[in-house]
Protein backbone atom coordinates (compact mmCIF):
# COMPACT_ATOMS: atom_id res chain seq x y z
CA UNK A 1 0.00 0.00 0.00
CA UNK A 2 2.80 2.24 0.77
CA UNK A 3 4.24 1.46 -2.74
CA UNK A 4 1.17 2.27 -4.51
CA UNK A 5 0.68 5.60 -1.98
CA UNK A 6 4.10 7.23 -3.27
CA UNK A 7 3.67 5.86 -7.03
CA UNK A 8 0.41 7.76 -7.13
CA UNK A 9 2.49 11.42 -5.38
CA UNK A 10 5.23 11.13 -7.99
CA UNK A 11 2.44 10.93 -10.91
CA UNK A 12 0.64 13.45 -9.71
CA UNK A 13 3.43 16.17 -9.44
CA UNK A 14 4.35 15.56 -12.95
CA UNK A 15 0.98 16.59 -13.89
CA UNK A 16 1.06 19.62 -11.76
CA UNK A 17 4.10 20.15 -13.47
CA UNK A 18 2.74 20.81 -16.95
CA UNK A 19 0.10 23.25 -15.24
CA UNK A 20 2.32 25.52 -12.52
CA UNK A 21 1.43 28.23 -15.45
CA UNK A 22 -2.21 28.09 -14.34
CA UNK A 23 -1.41 30.27 -10.85
CA UNK A 24 -1.72 32.87 -13.21
CA UNK A 25 -5.10 31.67 -14.71
CA UNK A 26 -7.73 33.95 -14.54
CA UNK A 27 -10.88 32.18 -15.66
CA UNK A 28 -12.29 28.58 -17.20
CA UNK A 29 -14.42 28.60 -19.92
CA UNK A 30 -15.44 27.03 -23.21
CA UNK A 31 -17.02 24.34 -20.54
CA UNK A 32 -18.93 21.43 -21.83
CA UNK A 33 -22.46 21.88 -21.88
CA UNK A 34 -23.35 18.11 -21.55
CA UNK A 35 -20.94 16.50 -18.87
CA UNK A 36 -21.84 16.57 -15.09
CA UNK A 37 -19.28 16.92 -12.07
CA UNK A 38 -17.36 13.39 -11.80
CA UNK A 39 -19.30 11.54 -14.36
CA UNK A 40 -17.72 8.96 -16.40
CA UNK A 41 -17.22 10.34 -20.10
CA UNK A 42 -18.19 8.30 -22.16
CA UNK A 43 -20.37 9.32 -24.89
CA UNK A 44 -20.42 9.92 -27.81
CA UNK A 45 -17.50 7.27 -28.60
CA UNK A 46 -14.27 7.97 -30.31
CA UNK A 47 -15.28 11.06 -30.81
CA UNK A 48 -12.69 14.59 -29.72
CA UNK A 49 -14.74 16.63 -27.13
CA UNK A 50 -13.49 19.86 -25.19
CA UNK A 51 -13.74 19.75 -21.80
CA UNK A 52 -12.88 23.31 -20.64
CA UNK A 53 -10.29 25.64 -21.42
CA UNK A 54 -8.19 27.81 -19.03
CA UNK A 55 -7.16 31.27 -19.46
CA UNK A 56 -3.95 32.34 -18.14
CA UNK A 57 -1.06 34.91 -18.34
CA UNK A 58 2.52 33.69 -19.18
CA UNK A 59 5.60 35.66 -18.79
CA UNK A 60 5.81 37.47 -22.15
CA UNK A 61 2.43 39.20 -20.35
CA UNK A 62 0.31 37.86 -23.43
CA UNK A 63 -2.98 35.81 -22.55
CA UNK A 64 -3.15 32.91 -23.84
CA UNK A 65 -4.92 29.79 -23.56
CA UNK A 66 -5.16 25.88 -22.95
CA UNK A 67 -7.65 24.18 -24.43
CA UNK A 68 -8.41 20.58 -22.66
CA UNK A 69 -9.57 17.93 -25.40
CA UNK A 70 -10.54 14.38 -24.61
CA UNK A 71 -10.80 11.59 -27.35
CA UNK A 72 -13.35 9.69 -26.01
CA UNK A 73 -12.94 5.80 -25.98
CA UNK A 74 -14.86 3.40 -28.24
CA UNK A 75 -13.06 0.91 -30.30
CA UNK A 76 -9.51 2.54 -29.51
CA UNK A 77 -8.32 3.90 -26.21
CA UNK A 78 -9.05 7.67 -25.25
CA UNK A 79 -6.70 10.80 -25.23
CA UNK A 80 -6.47 13.40 -23.06
CA UNK A 81 -5.02 16.26 -25.03
CA UNK A 82 -3.73 20.01 -23.91
CA UNK A 83 -3.26 22.36 -26.60
CA UNK A 84 -2.00 25.83 -26.28
CA UNK A 85 -3.13 28.56 -27.90
CA UNK A 86 -3.98 32.46 -27.99
CA UNK A 87 -6.79 33.71 -25.52
CA UNK A 88 -8.95 34.68 -28.92
CA UNK A 89 -8.33 31.43 -30.93
CA UNK A 90 -10.99 29.11 -30.98
CA UNK A 91 -10.27 25.86 -29.35
CA UNK A 92 -12.66 24.18 -31.87
CA UNK A 93 -10.00 24.96 -34.31
CA UNK A 94 -7.52 22.27 -33.09
CA UNK A 95 -9.65 19.33 -32.25
CA UNK A 96 -8.16 17.34 -34.30
CA UNK A 97 -4.40 18.43 -33.75
CA UNK A 98 -1.79 16.74 -31.97
CA UNK A 99 -1.50 18.27 -28.10
CA UNK A 100 1.12 20.24 -26.73
CA UNK A 101 1.24 17.36 -24.08
CA UNK A 102 -1.07 14.16 -24.39
CA UNK A 103 -2.08 11.23 -22.22
CA UNK A 104 -2.82 8.28 -24.19
CA UNK A 105 -4.15 4.79 -24.12
CA UNK A 106 -7.31 5.69 -20.96
CA UNK A 107 -10.20 3.51 -20.57
CA UNK A 108 -12.14 6.28 -18.90
CA UNK A 109 -11.95 9.89 -17.62
CA UNK A 110 -13.90 11.85 -14.80
CA UNK A 111 -13.17 15.80 -14.40
CA UNK A 112 -14.80 18.60 -12.05
CA UNK A 113 -14.50 22.37 -12.31
CA UNK A 114 -16.14 22.76 -8.53
CA UNK A 115 -14.56 24.11 -5.19
CA UNK A 116 -12.12 25.94 -6.62
CA UNK A 117 -10.45 23.03 -7.58
CA UNK A 118 -9.86 21.42 -11.36
CA UNK A 119 -9.89 17.64 -10.69
CA UNK A 120 -9.01 14.69 -13.19
CA UNK A 121 -9.51 11.30 -12.67
CA UNK A 122 -8.01 8.83 -15.18
CA UNK A 123 -7.94 5.33 -15.59
CA UNK A 124 -5.25 3.92 -17.65
CA UNK A 125 -4.83 0.89 -20.19
CA UNK A 126 -3.29 -1.30 -17.57
CA UNK A 127 -6.54 -0.02 -14.54
CA UNK A 128 -3.94 2.24 -12.75
CA UNK A 129 -6.23 5.12 -11.55
CA UNK A 130 -4.58 8.86 -11.70
CA UNK A 131 -5.99 11.64 -9.84
CA UNK A 132 -4.90 14.71 -9.64
CA UNK A 133 -6.37 18.38 -8.11
CA UNK A 134 -5.43 21.37 -9.23
CA UNK A 135 -6.71 24.64 -7.08
CA UNK A 136 -8.07 27.60 -9.06
CA UNK A 137 -6.19 30.41 -8.41
CA UNK A 138 -8.55 33.53 -10.04
CA UNK A 139 -5.76 36.38 -9.81
CA UNK A 140 -3.03 37.17 -11.81
CA UNK A 141 0.32 37.40 -10.37
CA UNK A 142 2.51 39.60 -11.67
CA UNK A 143 5.06 38.12 -14.03
CA UNK A 144 9.13 39.34 -14.63
CA UNK A 145 7.87 40.98 -17.67
CA UNK A 146 10.27 41.01 -21.25
CA UNK A 147 10.75 43.87 -23.25
CA UNK A 148 7.91 43.04 -26.35
CA UNK A 149 5.32 45.06 -28.48
CA UNK A 150 3.24 43.25 -30.92
CA UNK A 151 -0.12 43.16 -32.53
CA UNK A 152 -1.04 40.57 -30.45
CA UNK A 153 -0.80 42.99 -27.04
CA UNK A 154 -3.59 44.39 -28.61
CA UNK A 155 -5.76 41.62 -29.91
CA UNK A 156 -5.45 40.28 -26.40
CA UNK A 157 -4.20 43.21 -24.20
CA UNK A 158 -1.50 42.82 -21.27
CA UNK A 159 -2.72 42.29 -18.47
CA UNK A 160 -0.75 42.62 -14.85
CA UNK A 161 -2.53 41.68 -11.63
CA UNK A 162 -0.81 42.51 -8.18
CA UNK A 163 -2.16 40.75 -5.24
CA UNK A 164 -4.74 43.45 -3.33
CA UNK A 165 -5.85 43.70 -0.14
CA UNK A 166 -9.29 42.66 0.64
CA UNK A 167 -9.70 46.05 1.53
CA UNK A 168 -9.27 47.53 -1.67
CA UNK A 169 -12.45 48.08 -4.16
CA UNK A 170 -12.69 45.73 -6.54
CA UNK A 171 -14.68 46.63 -9.84
CA UNK A 172 -16.69 44.44 -11.59
CA UNK A 173 -16.89 43.38 -15.36
CA UNK A 174 -18.50 45.89 -17.60
CA UNK A 175 -17.58 49.07 -15.28
CA UNK A 176 -15.24 51.69 -16.97
CA UNK A 177 -11.89 51.62 -15.58
CA UNK A 178 -10.04 54.40 -17.69
CA UNK A 179 -11.73 57.10 -19.47
CA UNK A 180 -10.45 58.82 -22.75
CA UNK A 181 -12.58 61.85 -24.10
CA UNK A 182 -12.98 62.27 -27.51
CA UNK A 183 -9.77 64.53 -27.81
CA UNK A 184 -7.33 61.57 -26.33
CA UNK A 185 -7.25 63.62 -23.12
CA UNK A 186 -7.39 60.61 -20.32
CA UNK A 187 -9.39 61.56 -18.00
CA UNK A 188 -8.42 60.87 -14.37
CA UNK A 189 -6.00 57.86 -13.12
CA UNK A 190 -6.47 54.12 -14.49
CA UNK A 191 -7.91 51.73 -12.03
CA UNK A 192 -7.94 48.85 -14.30
CA UNK A 193 -5.66 46.98 -11.65
CA UNK A 194 -8.62 46.62 -9.94
CA UNK A 195 -10.82 45.04 -12.06
CA UNK A 196 -11.96 41.48 -11.01
CA UNK A 197 -11.40 39.44 -14.23
CA UNK A 198 -8.92 41.70 -15.97
CA UNK A 199 -9.92 44.38 -18.64
CA UNK A 200 -9.94 45.04 -22.21
CA UNK A 201 -9.64 48.20 -24.67
CA UNK A 202 -12.39 49.66 -26.93
CA UNK A 203 -10.33 51.35 -29.85
CA UNK A 204 -11.07 55.43 -30.57
CA UNK A 205 -8.46 56.71 -32.61
CA UNK A 206 -6.22 57.93 -30.25
CA UNK A 207 -2.88 56.15 -28.55
CA UNK A 208 -4.95 54.83 -25.74
CA UNK A 209 -8.56 53.85 -25.76
CA UNK A 210 -10.80 54.06 -23.13
CA UNK A 211 -10.90 50.49 -20.47
CA UNK A 212 -13.44 48.51 -19.55
CA UNK A 213 -13.49 45.58 -16.78
CA UNK A 214 -14.09 42.29 -18.11
CA UNK A 215 -12.47 40.10 -20.94
CA UNK A 216 -13.84 40.74 -24.38
CA UNK A 217 -11.71 39.05 -27.47
CA UNK A 218 -11.78 42.18 -30.19
CA UNK A 219 -13.02 42.08 -33.51
CA UNK A 220 -15.84 39.97 -32.56
CA UNK A 221 -19.79 40.60 -33.31
CA UNK A 222 -21.05 43.03 -30.92
CA UNK A 223 -17.92 43.78 -29.22
CA UNK A 224 -15.07 45.97 -29.22
CA UNK A 225 -12.91 45.88 -32.72
CA UNK A 226 -9.18 45.54 -32.37
CA UNK A 227 -6.55 48.30 -33.22
CA UNK A 228 -4.12 48.27 -35.36
CA UNK A 229 -0.50 48.92 -33.96
CA UNK A 230 1.31 51.75 -33.08
CA UNK A 231 3.26 51.84 -36.02
CA UNK A 232 0.48 52.02 -38.19
CA UNK A 233 -1.27 54.69 -36.38
CA UNK A 234 1.54 57.20 -35.89
CA UNK A 235 1.20 57.79 -39.76
CA UNK A 236 -1.45 60.12 -38.77
CA UNK A 237 -1.86 62.63 -35.80
CA UNK A 238 -5.44 61.19 -35.34
CA UNK A 239 -8.24 59.22 -36.11
CA UNK A 240 -11.76 59.72 -35.71
CA UNK A 241 -14.31 56.83 -36.04
CA UNK A 242 -16.62 58.63 -37.93
CA UNK A 243 -14.51 60.37 -40.45
CA UNK A 244 -11.43 57.74 -40.79
CA UNK A 245 -12.05 54.26 -38.73
CA UNK A 246 -9.37 52.86 -40.50
CA UNK A 247 -7.36 52.66 -37.08
CA UNK A 248 -9.42 49.64 -36.11
CA UNK A 249 -10.72 46.16 -38.11
CA UNK A 250 -13.04 43.14 -37.21
CA UNK A 251 -12.98 39.53 -38.24
CA UNK A 252 -13.57 38.61 -41.87
CA UNK A 253 -17.39 39.28 -42.87
CA UNK A 254 -17.70 42.13 -40.02
CA UNK A 255 -17.59 45.87 -40.39
CA UNK A 256 -16.37 48.32 -38.03
CA UNK A 257 -19.73 50.37 -36.40
CA UNK A 258 -18.65 53.78 -34.47
CA UNK A 259 -20.48 54.83 -32.03
CA UNK A 260 -19.21 58.28 -31.23
CA UNK A 261 -15.26 57.88 -31.20
CA UNK A 262 -15.76 54.29 -30.36
CA UNK A 263 -15.15 51.84 -32.51
CA UNK A 264 -17.15 48.00 -32.23
CA UNK A 265 -18.14 44.92 -35.04
CA UNK A 266 -21.29 44.04 -36.47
Amino acid sequence: MNFIFILVLSITSLFAADFEHWVNASQVVDKHEFYKENEVVSVPKDTNQILFAVIFLNTTQELRKDCIIYKVPGEELGILKLKNIRANDNCKDYLFQKGDREWTDLRSLQYSLADNFISISMTQKNYEILRFDIPQIKKFTKLDPKMNISSAEYRAPKIIFNYLDSNVIRLKDGQACQKVKEDCSIEGTSQCESCENGWFEVPNGCNVGPKYCGYLSCGKRNGPACRRGYRYQLQEKKFHCTEDSSFAYCAKGLKVQCQGALAYCI
